[in-house]
């Protein structure tokens, strides 16, 4: 039996996991804890990598062009934050739930503060 050689995680490139595509696909969490710990200051790879989810659950509801924007802002701006705290947190960091999931709660919540503070957003209708 040969023996196949496995590349670390520690050995990929970032680049490499963090692929841009036009819809969501999760990463692992090993991979995922690596894009976080790799990533730059700002956690800019963690902000391409969560794109397409943050456009797809806004895509969920429907709002003014100004309100999505303002939010898919703010929801960029926040991965940072986000980012941090989890990897802060040796509950995050063993749990079983990966960061996507982990960041879907920040989604929730500034959707939830927006209408809270007057904009109209409503879920729209299943097809």
């Amino acid at each position: 039996m040969k023996n196949e050689e496995k590349v670390s995680f520690e050995e990929k490139d970032i680049t490499e996991i963090v692929r841009l595509k036009k819809d969501f696909i999760p990463k692992s969490r090993e991979e995922e804890i690596l894009i976080l710990q790799k990533d730059t200051e700002n956690f800019d790879n963690t902000a391409e990598y969560l794109k397409p989810l943050i456009k797809t659950a806004l895509s969920l509801f429907d709002m003014e062009n100004n309100v999505y924007e303002m939010l898919y802002g703010k929801l960029l701006q926040d991965v940072k934050l986000a980012a941090k705290m989890f990897l802060g947190h040796d509950d995050s960091m063993s749990a079983s739930y990966g960061f996507y999931l982990y960041y879907s709660w920040y989604i929730s919540s500034e959707i939830d503060e927006a209408v809270k503070k007057g904009h109209k957003i409503s879920r729209k209708t299943p097809i």
